[in-house]
């Protein structure tokens, strides 16, 4: 054994070491109790040996568990940490809030990995294009590797393909991603995630004020538009009639223009909703930080409710050769 991970995030740890109010109290204690066993872990007679530890994703749920992590790193107890959240479901989040853990690590040479949980929605394994997404998100805002498990077992063809191509970032900046963002859900609620900002309830009667989804991607598809085929961007909006107007904004600039193919809910009546696809063209997110906004300014006055923006995803493909009739000539 080369070291140890001291797991957080998992149960039964994430099921609270202590009393929720009385857990900010215990933080000297559990930080103690770390610096201890790192301070064992590494005078061993074979040379020192590695302490890492999974934690949450937000700097405040850990301090609601009795988690400085802060300090911990401060402290030089850990040499990598995880920020990770184990059991709401182990969906895959693309948009993980990890710049404060990135900042707080980096002064003291600990690693920080990103956590690549293995499903996408509905208990279905997470696509290739789906990983890449979020890999690329991580190392894009600073993580120092990618950590994933619970990958079909025994490993596949495409599962050894993926981590081979997850040990290669610069492979994935010009691959095909699809971003889903995190949704909030009776699991995410118990244990505090609260950083996800889907489902989204969009209010009738406040036209132009927008409600605002925020996202992150890594792609820079201003800078490689020559190799990028498609970006769409997708949203399942539930209690959404074709007649009713909505505004939506990208990054302040409006979606009005841009096609937008309309479907059925799966598993949906004829007036659950609609997944709206737009082939983004002129107006497409930029690289880092995006805003998405959108109201509903009007509908029939039979209708006196909102609507409710159940889902978001981001889906940038790229080509092999140059998205134009006449490629540039090289200078």
């Amino acid at each position: 054994v080369e070291g140890i991970e001291l797991d957080f995030s998992a149960p039964a740890a994430s099921w609270d070491l202590f009393r929720r109010e009385e857990a900010r109290d215990n933080i000297p204690l559990l930080t103690e109790l770390v610096g201890k066993i790192a301070s064992m872990v590494r005078s061993g007679q074979e040379g020192r040996h590695t302490v890492g530890a999974k934690v949450f994703p937000t700097e405040e749920m850990n301090l609601d568990r009795g988690l400085d992590v802060r300090t911990w790193l401060s402290q030089g107890l850990l040499d990598f940490v995880v920020p990770s959240v184990f059991y709401y479901p182990k969906t895959l989040d693309t948009d993980l809030p990890l710049d404060w853990i990135v900042e707080a690590a980096d002064p003291h040479d600990t690693a920080v990995y990103g956590y690549l949980n293995s499903y996408s929605r509905d208990r279905q394994y997470a696509t290739t294009d789906m990983f890449r997404a979020a890999a690329a998100n991580y190392l894009d805002r600073g993580v120092d590797g990618l950590y994933t498990s619970f990958l079909p077992w025994p490993l596949g063809h495409e599962q050894r393909a993926l981590l081979t191509e997850l040990g290669d970032p610069e492979s994935l900046r010009n691959s095909n991603k699809h971003y889903l963002l995190r949704i909030r859900d009776d699991d995410a609620d118990e244990v505090g995630a609260d950083h996800a900002a889907l489902p989204l309830e969009v209010p009738l009667g406040h036209p132009g004020k927008l409600r605002e989804i925020p996202f992150y991607i890594s792609d820079d598809v201003e800078k490689e538009a020559k190799r990028v085929r498609r970006v769409v961007l997708r949203l399942n909006i539930a209690e959404h009639l074709t007649s009713d107007r909505l505004t939506l904004m990208l990054n302040g600039r409006s979606l009005e223009d841009e096609r937008c193919l309309r479907s059925p809910r799966p598993g949906q009546g004829p007036y659950g909703g609609q997944w709206l696809e737009f082939d983004l063209t002129e107006v497409r997110p930029c690289q880092g930080h995006n805003i998405l906004g959108i109201s509903l300014d009007e509908r029939t006055p039979e209708l006196a409710v909102g609507v409710t923006v159940s889902e978001v995803e981001i889906i940038i493909e790229y080509g092999w050769y140059p998205s134009m009739l006449n490629a540039p000539s090289k200078e």
